[in-house]
């Protein structure tokens, strides 16, 4: 009977999910309002301009895919194991997991910027003696260039070959990399253009990316530490879970308390929940803000 009740809440689900990420079209009102309200239920509007800020393309078909899918995990589960209360941890999952796909990427490519920029200004700095020009230093140095970062770097000299003024090109840079001690170098970079670049300008930019390495070596030394903090947190997890698994070798009669039991299944849920929390709580709570920089 369960499996019965679960395929049919299987075939519903599919069905939902078909409808609930429509093709929109213009001038359709009833699939324009479906889609705010989706949008202010999973919180759509917020996550899209997180992801913009990290550089990422969240449309709300594809925003919708994430919801379903991460919802569809419990209602598997429920489906394979009998217990359909697991059907809330795919609600659970629907609301949480967007977010929390969202920002780990966001700070996995915050984290590369940050990193690799002390070599690409040192790299850029260097270039700028040989070549006193903001293009031809930056066009000699672009080579070295990896990762994340080079992006805005590949922009800011395209601009400068389309002769486009210098504080707008910086600016439009500054905006892109969001560290305020780049925003000196970029500061420098703009007087050095002005009166020069002789042996003090050179020598105020390397100074400030010294300054910059010395910030990044911290900011690696608390995210090694952090990383062992994620250590001991998934340990913490395992050895919660060796309770569950014991008392599941207690059998009443010829079924498992955790599969054929009301409570508990309701118990096993529960603590899937909240295992799942405390993951998402704990990874927001390690993770470092790189945003104020």
């Amino acid at each position: 009977m369960t499996a019965y009740l679960g395929g049919a809440l299987l075939f519903i689900w599919l069905v939902a999910a078909f409808l609930l990420v429509p093709k929109l079209k213009k001038g359709n009102r009833y699939q324009t309002a479906a889609k705010y309200d989706l949008s202010n239920l999973f919180g759509y509007d917020k996550i899209k301009k997180e992801a913009e800020t990290a550089g990422i393309s969240l449309n709300f078909k594809e925003f919708m895919m994430i919801v379903i899918l991460s919802a569809s995990v419990g209602l598997i589960i429920a489906v394979l194991i009998g217990n359909l209360f697991f059907i809330a941890v795919g609600i659970f999952l629907s609301f949480m997991l967007p977010k929390f796909i969202v920002m780990k990427i966001k700070t996995r490519k915050r984290k590369n910027i940050l990193f690799e920029l002390p070599d690409s200004m040192k790299m850029y700095t260097s270039k700028l003696i040989d070549f006193p020009s903001l293009e031809r230093a930056l066009e000699m140095a672009l080579p070295d260039f990896n990762g994340e970062s080079r992006v805005f770097f590949e922009k800011a000299l395209k601009g400068l070959k389309l002769n486009l003024p210098a504080e707008q090109v910086f600016k439009e840079l500054n905006k892109e990399v969001r560290v305020k001690k780049f925003n000196d170098f970029t500061d420098k970079l703009l007087m050095a253009n002005r009166e020069g670049f002789h042996l003090r300008s050179i020598e105020s930019l390397k100074e400030t990316n010294r300054s910059l390495s010395y910030d990044v070596k911290l900011i690696k030394g608390i995210d090694l530490k952090n990383k062992q903090k994620y250590q001991k947190l998934y340990a913490m997890i395992v050895l919660a879970w060796a309770m569950p698994a014991i008392l599941s070798t207690m059998n009443t009669g010829n079924g498992n308390v955790f599969l054929n039991t009301l409570h508990g299944q309701i118990y096993i849920v529960v603590f899937f929940i909240i295992t799942i929390f405390c993951v998402i709580k704990g990874d927001e709570y390690l993770t470092l803000n790189l945003e104020d920089l």
